[in-house]
C-alpha cells in the first residue's frame, strides 16, 4: 500500500525541484530538463525551463558587460530592492546627530576610543 503524502510536503518537494531544476548550470540543460519532464506537470515544467534559460541568458550577458557596468547594473538593481528612499530618513538621522552632539556637549555622556571598543567586543565574545 502506497504512503499518503500530505498535500504540503508534496507542494514544498515540486517548490524545491523547481528551484533545482531553475538553479542547475545551463551546460546542464539535459539533466534539467529531465528532472522537469520526468517530476513535473508539461506546463509546469515549460515554465521551470524557460526561466531557466532566461536566468542563464541573462548572466551571460552581465559576465559580456564590462566591470563598470557591472557595478552600474547592481547599483540599479539593489536600489530597486531596497525600494523607494524613506523621506523621512534624513531628517530622523540630522535630529539624531543633533541629539547626540548636545550630550556629548553637556558631559551626559562620553566618547570611547575604538581601541575600547574592540576590547569591550572580543572580551565579550570570547565568554
Amino acid at each position: 500500500m502506497m504512503p499518503k503524502l500530505r498535500l504540503r510536503s508534496l507542494t514544498n518537494t515540486r517548490a524545491q525541484i523547481c528551484r533545482n531544476a531553475a538553479e542547475m548550470p545551463a551546460d546542464n540543460s539535459p539533466n534539467r530538463e529531465h528532472i522537469a519532464n520526468t517530476l513535473l506537470s508539461p506546463r509546469v515544467a515549460a515554465n521551470v525551463l524557460s526561466v531557466a534559460r532566461t536566468i542563464a541568458t541573462i548572466e551571460q550577458e552581465i559576465r559580456s558587460l564590462s566591470a563598470s557596468d557591472q557595478e552600474g547594473l547592481l547599483r540599479v538593481l539593489l536600489e530597486e530592492l531596497d525600494g523607494p528612499p524613506d523621506v523621512d530618513a534624513e531628517g530622523a538621522w540630522l535630529e539624531e546627530v543633533r541629539r547626540r552632539s548636545a550630550e556629548l556637549d553637556s558631559g551626559a555622556v562620553k566618547c570611547i576610543s575604538v581601541d575600547e571598543v574592540f576590547e569591550t567586543i572580543d572580551s565579550t565574545l570570547k565568554k
